[in-house]
C-alpha cells in the first residue's frame, strides 16, 4: 500500500471516528456518547432507511451526553484534516459549491444547538476533536465563534 493512499484513508472521517472512540474508551470510560453514522459508507437501502430516522440534515457526527455547569451536552461535527475544509469553516465568505452549502447547513444546525444550551462545534481531524472533548469535560470551554 502506498504512503499516499494510506494517508488519504487515515484522514477519512470514519478513521477519525474510530480513533476518537478508542481514545474515549480509554480516557473517559464512564461517559455516554455516540456517533451519527448516516455519513458512513453502507448499502444504499440501509443509508436511505437511516437518513429517514433523522429530524433534518446537518445533525453533527458526535454527541456526548455529559452535562456541565454551563452546557447540556456536546455535539461535534467531524471533518477530515484538510486545509480547504478548514478554510470554509473559518471563513464564511470562502469557497463555493456543494461542500460549501453542506458546511453552511451544518453551521446553521450548530448555531441552533448552541442556542438550545448545548456546546456544538466543528472539529477538523482527530487532534482537534480530542482537544474539544478534553476542554469540554474539564469545563474550560471557551466560546468559539468560528468553530
Amino acid at each position: 500500500m502506498s504512503k499516499k493512499y494510506y494517508k488519504k484513508q487515515a484522514n477519512h472521517e470514519s478513521h477519525i471516528r474510530k480513533a476518537l472512540a478508542e481514545y474515549l474508551h480509554l480516557q473517559y470510560p464512564n461517559t455516554f456518547w455516540w456517533f451519527d453514522l448516516t455519513g458512513e459508507k453502507m448499502p444504499i437501502g440501509q443509508a436511505k432507511k437511516l437518513s429517514k430516522l433523522k429530524c433534518r440534515k446537518g445533525i453533527p457526527d458526535f454527541f456526548m451526553a455529559e452535562k456541565t455547569s454551563k452546557y447540556n451536552g456536546l455535539f461535534i461535527e467531524l471533518k477530515r484534516d484538510d486545509r480547504y475544509v478548514e478554510k470554509i469553516i473559518d471563513d464564511e465568505n470562502f469557497g463555493s459549491g456543494k461542500l460549501k452549502e453542506h458546511i453552511e447547513e451544518q453551521r446553521k444546525m450548530i448555531e441552533g444547538l448552541n442556542d438550545r444550551g448545548y456546546y456544538a462545534t466543528f472539529a477538523v481531524g482527530f487532534e482537534d476533536a480530542k482537544a474539544v472533548i478534553d476542554r469540554y469535560l474539564s469545563c474550560v470551554v471557551v466560546n468559539e465563534t468560528s468553530r
